[in-house]
């Protein structure tokens, strides 16, 4: 007897993740199919992929409990800062330039369009980081299980912060006989308990495979 790990759809169209007992993988598959499940895909454990296994953390079923704050986003905190300082600087200067302009005094028009270019660039770098943690937000609550190998753990070089680089954790999955490959960037020491190899939880959006979040999340 051999255990399958599966991907379907239930009569209900919902999305279903687990693991059965079967003699083959047409056995599972014919088992799943009598009890009505859609199977999209299908594959054997292996002794290494059990093992790997995070017992007990598959991720809960939707929508799951999460929050993200914008601070813990990959470069958030340093763009919020950035953003931040470049906004509230530029908003109070442009205002007045426009006053003057408004007002006939010359020199208003050039004083307000030379900080419009630092007001850019600030709403900019804080609608990054906003849509990001939207995106990733609805891809922790709604998006679909799998088990992903990791690739590697090193570290982001793109990166600096105090000084210090992140650690930058690379995991790849299959979905419909396709791999996909993601990685994070993360301070959070936990990504040095990761060798290649491993196996580890994640979660994809279902619409675009190429968008996935760890499972547990990993602080920024």
């Amino acid at each position: 007897m051999a255990q399958f790990r599966y991907h379907a759809i239930d009569l209900h169209g919902n999305t279903r993740d687990g693991v059965i007992d079967a003699e083959s993988l047409h056995d599972a598959s014919e088992k799943l199919r009598s009890a009505e499940i859609n199977v999209l895909s299908i594959e054997r454990l292996t002794v290494d992929t059990q093992r790997y296994e995070p017992d007990g953390l598959r991720p809960p079923e939707t929508p799951r409990d999460v929050t993200l704050r914008l601070r813990d986003m990959p470069g958030g905190l340093v763009l919020l800062l950035v953003g931040g300082i470049f906004t509230g600087v530029a908003i109070p200067i442009v205002l007045t330039g426009i006053t003057l302009f408004v007002a006939g005094q010359s020199g208003g028009a050039s004083m307000a369009l030379f900080p419009l270019i630092h007001l850019t660039i600030g709403v900019a770098m804080l609608w990054y980081v906003v849509g990001r943690r939207r995106r990733w937000h609805d891809i922790y609550r709604h998006g679909t299980v799998t088990m992903a190998v990791v690739d590697g753990v090193g570290y982001d070089r793109s990166v600096r912060v105090n000084g210090q680089n992140p650690y930058e954790l690379a995991w790849s999955f299959e979905v419909d006989g396709h791999r996909y490959n993601d990685k994070k960037s993360s301070f959070d020491d936990r990504v040095l308990t990761f060798t290649p190899g491993d196996r580890l939880w994640v979660i994809y959006d279902p619409d675009d495979p190429e968008e996935s979040v760890e499972w547990p999340p990993l602080s920024r």
